[in-house]
């Protein structure tokens, strides 16, 4: 369960992050 979560969390953090980093490249 925890290793699950871990992965799910970081995958969440990755796609937010790199959502944050295209807008700040595209802004």
């Amino acid at each position: 369960m925890p290793k699950i979560n871990g992965i799910e969390l970081s995958k969440a953090i990755r796609n937010k992050t790199d959502k944050l980093v295209i807008h700040y490249w595209t802004y």
